[in-house]
């Protein structure tokens, strides 16, 4: 799919959520049936996460609010039906043990194709503060960023999808 038209889709579906005051995300099984219409997809998944699938953390001195990785799973699951994959297209760390960096991808199986975004994650290895590793920070990031840009919390990136 060609840049513009990935952006179009998505700005037309961030405006029809916002003028819609759409309901808040379940993270129900997938329902039944088969792929949905893209449109249907962006539209849903431009909602605000609703605020019990929130968590927050300390990070640089602030306050910082962000969905679980786990939880976007389940959110893409309901909207999409289960009709998603995601992969680790490439993953590299710094010559000298430095950076870790990521990349992912999310694909989406819809009515009228299969559509894909990426995203990318790095965790510098001193920063780290002891939780998790390395590897799954940079992926749980990239994870998160892919999701993104088919609309997943971006409301808590601006305020606002």
């Amino acid at each position: 799919m060609e840049a513009q038209n990935a952006r179009t889709e998505v700005r037309d579906a961030a405006q029809t959520a916002r003028a819609a005051h759409m309901e808040t995300p379940q993270t129900d099984p997938p329902a039944s049936g088969g792929p949905r219409p893209l449109g249907d997809i962006i539209t849903d998944l431009h909602k605000p996460i609703p605020e019990r699938l929130l968590e927050t953390r300390r990070q640089d001195g602030q306050e910082i609010t962000y969905v679980p990785w786990y939880r976007a799973q389940k959110i893409l699951n309901h909207y999409t039906r289960g009709f998603w994959e995601y992969r680790i297209v490439e993953r590299w760390q710094q010559p000298d043990g430095g950076d870790f960096m990521m990349t992912v991808e999310i694909t989406i199986h819809t009515v009228e194709g299969t559509f894909r975004r990426q995203g990318t994650g790095r965790e510098e290895p001193t920063v780290n503060g002891g939780y998790g590793d390395v590897q799954s920070n940079a992926e749980s990031m990239a994870f998160r960023r892919a999701a993104a840009k088919w609309g997943l919390g971006l409301d808590l990136y601006e305020g606002d999808a």
